[in-house]
């Protein structure tokens, strides 16, 4: 069965832009391909595509080098295979798969200022945030930082009231905890982050009480910041009522 060199290329590219592999029916979507399509061409390919998770992945280095080589020879065509992948998975339903290949498709990508409104963004920033390992989105977040001259402090700080807006206080708090840890790590102990951790232990108090071991813990985290800070006469009563 002739498939057609175009449906083969937008299969080939597409199944080389992801960064996790590819389920039939994502091929099927991103790629304008027919499942019998891809089908036949699955069945061709044989051992060179392995299934992980139901997803089909290039099964060595050498068939993506084959894929590039072919269809993307230029770093431009490369980046513009990922822009394209990233404009699909934008329009998709927001999930722990989406966000990750989105923001990594960004920023294999080098759209910086994509990248930067997918960490921001009311619809994706805070699965991001909740979602992504902290030290990936440390590095997505330095990219920003120095391609789009801005402070990381600064821009979630801005967009903060916009992705707790609505939220039940169990979804604030989660919220407050990652954005404050994702800073912390960075050595960013600024007052935003300390209003972050403030607002945790309220939470906490309100909602769990002054007995609760995870109000413990907000107590905790609250006298680690300060003593970040260096500001041992607010860290020390903290660590005892802890």
């Amino acid at each position: 069965m002739d498939v057609g060199a175009a449906r083969v290329k937008r299969a080939m590219v597409g199944l080389w832009s992801s960064r996790h592999g590819l389920s039939d029916i994502e091929v099927t979507a991103m790629c304008n391909v027919s499942l019998m399509d891809w089908a036949a061409i699955r069945l061709r390919l044989d051992d060179a595509l392995y299934d992980d998770a139901g997803r089909s992945k290039c099964a060595h280095d050498y068939l993506r080098k084959a894929i590039q080589d072919r269809y993307l020879p230029s770093e431009k065509n490369q980046r513009g295979a990922h822009y394209k992948a990233a404009q699909w998975w934008s329009a998709q339903e927001v999930d722990a798969r989406m966000i990750s290949e989105l923001l990594w498709q960004w920023y294999t990508a080098q759209a910086w200022q994509e990248l930067r409104a997918c960490l921001t963004g009311a619809r994706t920033g805070p699965s991001a945030i909740l979602q992504i390992d902290e030290l990936e989105l440390w590095s997505f977040w330095l990219c920003v930082e120095y391609q789009c001259r801005v402070r990381v402090e600064e821009q979630l700080k801005k967009v903060f009231p916009k992705w707790v807006l609505r939220a039940n206080q169990e979804r604030v708090s989660d919220i407050c905890v990652a954005v404050s840890t994702l800073l912390s790590q960075a050595g960013r102990y600024g007052l935003f982050n300390e209003r972050l951790r403030l607002r945790t232990l309220s939470i906490s108090k309100k909602t769990l009480g002054l007995d609760h071991p995870d109000f413990a813990a907000s107590l905790n985290n609250l006298a680690s910041l300060y003593a970040s800070q260096a500001d041992n006469a607010k860290a020390l009563p903290m660590y005892v009522r802890a």
